[in-house]
């Protein structure tokens, strides 16, 4: 035996003063491009944070040619790079490199792969190198910047000072990229 469904479609209501189809698609277009915009805001704002505090974890205690540096309990320095991240685990860490400094600052090593950090990359190489920040690079792009910010931090006569700074450049530039994605909001 068939059963017959006895659901049938009911006629929408329509007031002729409210908005009709295409303007309502077209305000909740517009009101999820402002969403958008202002989660944007919100992203650089955190971004501007995390690299302010990434300068004064640099300021605090600089290191180059490894990520970071730990004292064990004895006070012996041991560097820390990415054949040996394990031997983070229960030490705190004393010294960072630019880089490092960026991911302790968004919590640490199990925080590396959080768009946060790939975001405060992004904003960091973009102020190193005066270019545009670029949207989502690829994760080949990603990985080229990383090896030139650690490159740059590296580099024979580079100082504590110099890494300190351009992260306070790159966390003073986060607004300005607010201010450019705010212009587009209205």
């Amino acid at each position: 035996m068939m059963i017959r469904s006895t659901v049938s479609a009911l006629p929408v209501p329509f007031d002729d003063g409210e908005l009709r189809i295409p303007g309502r698609r077209r305000e909740r277009r517009r009101l999820i491009e402002q969403d958008r915009q202002a989660a944007r805001q919100a992203e650089l704002y955190l971004l501007g944070e995390l690299l302010t505090d990434a300068s004064d974890l640099v300021r605090a205690g600089w290191v180059q040619h490894c990520w970071f540096a730990v004292r064990d309990e004895r006070g012996t320095r041991r560097r820390i790079g990415p054949r040996n991240l394990q031997d983070l685990d229960g030490n705190r860490v004393s010294e960072v490199c630019m880089v490092g400094a960026i991911v302790q600052a968004a919590g640490g090593v199990d925080r590396a792969g959080t768009e946060p950090v790939h975001r405060a990359i992004d904003l960091t190489w973009a102020t190193l190198y005066d270019t545009p920040m670029r949207s989502c690079p690829s994760s080949s792009v990603r990985l080229a910047y990383i090896h030139d910010l650690i490159a740059w931090n590296d580099a024979a006569g580079r100082t504590a000072d110099d890494a300190a700074i351009l992260l306070s450049a790159a966390a003073r530039r986060a607004p300005e990229e607010r201010a450019t994605e705010a212009e587009t909001l209205i």
